[in-house]
């Protein structure tokens, strides 16, 4: 559902942006981040009003009257801010609420980059199900498809030969499995005077 609602069409617009700008994928992902900006402009301006709102009742005389009327009672200062919010018009989660509306397009934005920048044949092959089969053709378009052609002759991926990247890989693998030890072993006996 994740990826028929927001990846697929993000990944889709990013690549026509692509298409359509002379194939520049840098330009391609600022156009699209300045896209998807403007489709969350409205509830940034709501979330910004109403923070804006909260910051000026907490600096109304009458709200600093009624924090100091009940200073000891905290159920009774919470009934009172929940009156003074509907006085004044302002809900507290108005605020929030923006910010988790925006929170999914703009985790859509960064996995639809992600993923139309496929640098292997599997993550290749993973993006050629999301695109529109009769918006686009796959294999003219995707960004990155020069980069795993003739990888038969020892043609250097991500800047390794084959044997290096065996190399880098076993020593990742290795670099896991000391630092799972150390986290094992030394999981109660470190105290950081800065937390």
């Amino acid at each position: 559902m994740w990826e028929t609602i927001i990846i697929q069409p993000f990944i889709n617009i990013l690549l026509l942006i692509y298409e359509y700008l002379g194939q520049n994928f840098g330009i391609a992902i600022i156009l699209f981040t300045i896209l998807i900006r403007l489709l969350t402009y409205p509830l940034t301006v709501k979330q910004i009003k109403s923070s804006r709102a909260l910051q000026d009742m907490n600096q109304d005389p009458d709200w600093i009257k009624v924090q100091e009327k009940y200073k000891g009672n905290k159920e009774k200062m919470a009934e009172e801010q929940m009156k003074f919010y509907k006085e004044k018009g302002v809900s507290p989660f108005s605020s929030c609420l923006p910010t988790l509306l925006q929170f999914p397009l703009i985790l859509g934005l960064y996995q639809s980059v992600i993923r139309a920048m496929a640098q292997t044949p599997m993550q290749m092959f993973d993006l050629t199900k999301l695109v529109y089969p009769n918006f686009f053709n796959a294999s003219e378009l995707l960004p990155l498809n020069n980069q795993l052609e003739d990888e038969g002759d020892e043609k250097r991926i991500l800047g390794m030969t084959a044997p290096q990247r065996f190399m880098m890989s076993v020593m990742i693998f290795f670099m896991v499995v000391i630092l799972g030890a150390f986290c094992l072993i030394l999981s109660g006996k470190i105290v950081l005077p800065f937390f």
